[in-house]
Protein backbone atom coordinates (compact mmCIF):
# COMPACT_ATOMS: atom_id res chain seq x y z
CA UNK A 1 0.00 0.00 0.00
CA UNK A 2 3.23 2.33 -0.24
CA UNK A 3 2.42 5.58 -1.85
CA UNK A 4 -1.44 4.73 -2.27
CA UNK A 5 -4.16 6.46 -0.50
CA UNK A 6 -5.94 4.80 2.18
CA UNK A 7 -7.98 5.50 5.56
CA UNK A 8 -8.70 3.98 8.63
CA UNK A 9 -11.30 5.13 11.14
CA UNK A 10 -11.62 3.96 14.40
CA UNK A 11 -14.67 5.31 16.54
CA UNK A 12 -15.25 5.45 20.40
CA UNK A 13 -18.99 5.30 20.05
CA UNK A 14 -19.38 9.12 19.42
CA UNK A 15 -23.03 9.76 18.88
CA UNK A 16 -21.91 12.42 16.34
CA UNK A 17 -20.65 11.53 12.33
CA UNK A 18 -19.35 14.89 11.17
CA UNK A 19 -15.93 13.60 11.95
CA UNK A 20 -16.30 10.64 9.97
CA UNK A 21 -17.69 12.21 7.20
CA UNK A 22 -15.57 14.68 6.39
CA UNK A 23 -12.61 11.61 7.08
CA UNK A 24 -14.11 9.99 4.28
CA UNK A 25 -15.05 12.88 2.05
CA UNK A 26 -11.00 13.90 2.29
CA UNK A 27 -10.23 10.09 1.44
CA UNK A 28 -12.43 9.82 -1.34
CA UNK A 29 -10.12 13.38 -2.71
CA UNK A 30 -7.26 11.71 -2.47
CA UNK A 31 -8.86 8.40 -4.36
CA UNK A 32 -9.86 10.68 -7.13
CA UNK A 33 -6.29 12.62 -7.23
CA UNK A 34 -4.68 9.49 -7.26
CA UNK A 35 -5.97 8.11 -10.46
CA UNK A 36 -4.81 10.29 -12.99
CA UNK A 37 -1.30 9.75 -11.89
CA UNK A 38 -1.06 5.87 -12.47
CA UNK A 39 1.59 4.92 -10.56
CA UNK A 40 2.52 1.35 -10.99
CA UNK A 41 3.77 -0.54 -7.78
CA UNK A 42 7.38 -1.11 -7.95
CA UNK A 43 7.67 -2.97 -4.37
CA UNK A 44 7.94 -6.86 -4.62
CA UNK A 45 4.76 -8.58 -3.11
CA UNK A 46 6.03 -10.05 -0.11
CA UNK A 47 4.70 -14.11 -0.28
CA UNK A 48 2.25 -15.13 2.49
CA UNK A 49 3.07 -18.24 4.61
CA UNK A 50 2.00 -21.84 3.75
CA UNK A 51 -0.72 -21.85 6.35
CA UNK A 52 -1.67 -25.33 6.32
CA UNK A 53 1.73 -27.26 7.41
CA UNK A 54 0.46 -30.51 6.68
CA UNK A 55 -2.39 -30.93 3.25
CA UNK A 56 -4.52 -33.39 5.33
CA UNK A 57 -5.04 -35.36 8.69
CA UNK A 58 -3.36 -38.49 7.34
CA UNK A 59 -0.36 -36.05 7.14
CA UNK A 60 -0.71 -35.45 11.02
CA UNK A 61 -1.15 -39.00 11.48
CA UNK A 62 1.96 -40.01 9.71
CA UNK A 63 4.13 -37.58 11.69
CA UNK A 64 2.93 -38.50 15.30
CA UNK A 65 1.63 -34.98 16.04
CA UNK A 66 -0.73 -34.72 18.80
CA UNK A 67 -3.75 -32.86 17.25
CA UNK A 68 -5.22 -30.14 19.34
CA UNK A 69 -8.80 -28.90 19.14
CA UNK A 70 -9.72 -25.34 20.26
CA UNK A 71 -12.26 -24.48 23.10
CA UNK A 72 -15.45 -24.06 21.88
CA UNK A 73 -17.83 -25.74 24.03
CA UNK A 74 -17.68 -29.39 25.27
CA UNK A 75 -18.36 -30.26 21.13
CA UNK A 76 -14.58 -30.49 20.62
CA UNK A 77 -13.90 -32.94 23.28
CA UNK A 78 -16.01 -35.46 21.89
CA UNK A 79 -15.09 -34.91 18.42
CA UNK A 80 -11.27 -35.31 19.53
CA UNK A 81 -12.14 -38.40 20.71
CA UNK A 82 -13.56 -39.56 17.47
CA UNK A 83 -9.96 -38.77 16.11
CA UNK A 84 -8.62 -40.70 19.04
CA UNK A 85 -10.85 -43.73 17.84
CA UNK A 86 -9.46 -43.35 13.79
CA UNK A 87 -5.90 -43.75 15.44
CA UNK A 88 -4.76 -39.94 15.50
CA UNK A 89 -3.84 -38.57 19.09
CA UNK A 90 -6.11 -35.79 19.44
CA UNK A 91 -7.07 -33.49 22.65
CA UNK A 92 -9.70 -30.63 23.18
CA UNK A 93 -7.93 -27.68 24.89
CA UNK A 94 -10.07 -26.27 27.85
CA UNK A 95 -11.80 -23.58 29.16
CA UNK A 96 -9.24 -20.16 28.41
CA UNK A 97 -8.44 -19.21 31.92
CA UNK A 98 -6.31 -15.95 32.64
CA UNK A 99 -2.91 -16.96 31.70
CA UNK A 100 -3.97 -18.25 28.21
CA UNK A 101 -5.68 -14.38 27.95
CA UNK A 102 -1.99 -12.91 28.81
CA UNK A 103 -0.49 -14.61 26.25
CA UNK A 104 -3.02 -13.78 23.51
CA UNK A 105 -2.36 -10.26 24.15
CA UNK A 106 1.22 -10.32 24.17
CA UNK A 107 0.80 -11.24 20.32
CA UNK A 108 -2.38 -9.22 19.23
CA UNK A 109 -3.07 -5.61 19.05
CA UNK A 110 -6.15 -5.59 20.85
CA UNK A 111 -8.38 -4.39 17.77
CA UNK A 112 -9.09 -8.21 17.05
CA UNK A 113 -11.52 -9.91 17.93
CA UNK A 114 -11.50 -11.53 21.48
CA UNK A 115 -12.24 -15.45 20.53
CA UNK A 116 -8.94 -15.04 18.59
CA UNK A 117 -6.77 -13.63 21.40
CA UNK A 118 -8.00 -16.45 23.70
CA UNK A 119 -8.04 -19.07 21.24
CA UNK A 120 -4.07 -18.20 20.16
CA UNK A 121 -3.50 -18.00 24.02
CA UNK A 122 -4.75 -21.36 24.41
CA UNK A 123 -3.04 -22.62 22.24
CA UNK A 124 0.31 -21.00 23.44
CA UNK A 125 -0.15 -22.25 26.43
CA UNK A 126 -0.52 -25.68 25.41
CA UNK A 127 2.51 -25.62 23.20
CA UNK A 128 4.87 -24.07 26.11
CA UNK A 129 3.52 -26.67 28.21
CA UNK A 130 5.81 -28.97 26.50
CA UNK A 131 8.21 -27.29 24.45
CA UNK A 132 9.79 -30.16 22.97
CA UNK A 133 6.83 -32.32 21.37
CA UNK A 134 5.28 -31.71 17.87
CA UNK A 135 1.59 -30.50 17.75
CA UNK A 136 -1.35 -29.71 14.54
CA UNK A 137 -3.58 -26.84 15.19
CA UNK A 138 -7.08 -27.72 13.82
CA UNK A 139 -8.50 -24.43 12.83
CA UNK A 140 -11.84 -24.17 10.68
CA UNK A 141 -10.95 -21.88 7.28
CA UNK A 142 -14.45 -20.42 5.71
CA UNK A 143 -15.09 -18.87 2.47
CA UNK A 144 -17.20 -16.28 3.80
CA UNK A 145 -16.64 -13.07 6.10
CA UNK A 146 -16.58 -15.16 9.11
CA UNK A 147 -13.14 -13.83 11.24
CA UNK A 148 -12.79 -17.25 12.74
CA UNK A 149 -12.24 -18.50 9.20
CA UNK A 150 -9.06 -16.44 8.94
CA UNK A 151 -7.30 -17.57 12.37
CA UNK A 152 -5.24 -19.52 10.81
CA UNK A 153 -3.12 -16.97 8.94
CA UNK A 154 -2.58 -14.70 11.81
CA UNK A 155 -1.57 -18.11 14.04
CA UNK A 156 0.79 -19.25 11.31
CA UNK A 157 2.41 -15.96 11.41
CA UNK A 158 2.67 -16.02 15.44
CA UNK A 159 4.23 -19.88 15.42
CA UNK A 160 6.69 -18.24 12.59
CA UNK A 161 7.50 -15.58 14.53
CA UNK A 162 8.41 -17.98 17.68
CA UNK A 163 10.60 -20.08 15.66
CA UNK A 164 8.26 -22.84 15.74
CA UNK A 165 7.16 -23.43 11.84
CA UNK A 166 9.06 -27.08 11.83
CA UNK A 167 7.39 -27.82 14.91
CA UNK A 168 3.91 -26.83 15.00
CA UNK A 169 1.65 -27.46 12.19
CA UNK A 170 -1.84 -26.39 11.40
CA UNK A 171 -4.70 -28.00 9.68
CA UNK A 172 -7.36 -26.12 8.26
CA UNK A 173 -10.58 -27.84 6.61
CA UNK A 174 -12.48 -26.01 4.94
CA UNK A 175 -16.51 -25.58 5.55
CA UNK A 176 -17.15 -26.75 1.80
CA UNK A 177 -16.42 -30.17 2.75
CA UNK A 178 -14.63 -30.64 6.84
CA UNK A 179 -14.14 -34.47 6.19
CA UNK A 180 -11.97 -33.99 3.60
CA UNK A 181 -8.92 -36.70 3.87
CA UNK A 182 -10.55 -38.88 6.71
CA UNK A 183 -11.02 -42.33 6.25
CA UNK A 184 -14.57 -44.04 5.97
CA UNK A 185 -16.34 -44.58 8.26
CA UNK A 186 -14.89 -41.20 10.26
CA UNK A 187 -17.50 -38.41 9.28
CA UNK A 188 -20.28 -40.98 10.44
CA UNK A 189 -18.64 -41.14 13.89
CA UNK A 190 -17.95 -37.75 14.35
CA UNK A 191 -21.87 -36.41 12.99
CA UNK A 192 -23.12 -38.81 15.29
CA UNK A 193 -21.29 -38.42 18.19
CA UNK A 194 -21.77 -34.17 17.83
CA UNK A 195 -25.93 -35.00 17.59
CA UNK A 196 -25.58 -36.80 20.58
CA UNK A 197 -23.37 -33.97 22.43
CA UNK A 198 -25.99 -31.22 21.45
CA UNK A 199 -29.37 -33.43 22.48
CA UNK A 200 -27.32 -34.01 25.68
CA UNK A 201 -27.02 -30.08 26.18
CA UNK A 202 -29.87 -29.09 25.35
CA UNK A 203 -31.55 -31.64 27.88
CA UNK A 204 -29.25 -30.01 30.78
CA UNK A 205 -30.04 -25.97 29.40
CA UNK A 206 -34.27 -27.18 29.22
CA UNK A 207 -33.77 -28.96 32.96
CA UNK A 208 -31.46 -26.72 34.63
CA UNK A 209 -33.81 -23.96 35.20
CA UNK A 210 -35.92 -25.99 37.06
CA UNK A 211 -34.24 -28.86 38.37
CA UNK A 212 -34.68 -29.67 42.31
CA UNK A 213 -31.16 -30.35 43.43
CA UNK A 214 -29.00 -27.61 42.68
CA UNK A 215 -25.98 -28.58 40.55
CA UNK A 216 -27.83 -32.11 39.89
CA UNK A 217 -28.50 -31.30 35.91
CA UNK A 218 -24.57 -30.18 35.72
CA UNK A 219 -23.64 -33.37 37.70
CA UNK A 220 -25.91 -35.64 35.29
CA UNK A 221 -24.88 -33.77 32.23
CA UNK A 222 -20.67 -34.58 32.57
CA UNK A 223 -21.41 -37.74 34.10
CA UNK A 224 -23.55 -38.39 30.24
CA UNK A 225 -20.43 -36.93 28.58
CA UNK A 226 -18.07 -38.70 29.71
CA UNK A 227 -19.68 -42.01 29.20
CA UNK A 228 -20.44 -40.78 25.52
CA UNK A 229 -16.48 -39.53 25.30
CA UNK A 230 -15.56 -43.07 26.62
CA UNK A 231 -17.55 -44.67 23.80
CA UNK A 232 -16.09 -42.52 20.93
CA UNK A 233 -13.12 -44.05 22.00
CA UNK A 234 -13.82 -47.23 22.59
CA UNK A 235 -15.39 -47.11 19.05
CA UNK A 236 -11.99 -47.44 17.55
CA UNK A 237 -11.96 -51.19 18.77
CA UNK A 238 -14.52 -52.38 16.54
CA UNK A 239 -14.14 -49.87 13.72
CA UNK A 240 -11.11 -48.28 13.37
CA UNK A 241 -9.87 -48.79 9.57
CA UNK A 242 -5.55 -49.88 8.91
CA UNK A 243 -3.59 -46.90 8.17
CA UNK A 244 -3.61 -47.32 4.66
CA UNK A 245 -7.52 -46.41 4.87
CA UNK A 246 -6.41 -42.90 5.26
CA UNK A 247 -6.67 -41.07 1.88
CA UNK A 248 -3.52 -39.60 0.84
CA UNK A 249 -2.66 -35.74 0.61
Amino acid sequence: MQGKPFLIIETDGHAGDAGTRTRVEAFLHCVHQDFPSARPCSLPVPALPEPTGPACFETVRRRGDTLLLPWMGHGPSVLAACFRAFGLAAESLPIPDTEALRLGRRHTSGKECLPLCLTLGNFLKRLYAEPDRHFTLALARSQGPCRLGMYHWFDRLVLDELGWRDRVHLVTPCDEEYFAGTPPGFAWLAVVALMAHDLLQAARLDVAPVESVRGSAEATYQRYLGELIRLCDAAGKVSCPPAGAWPKC
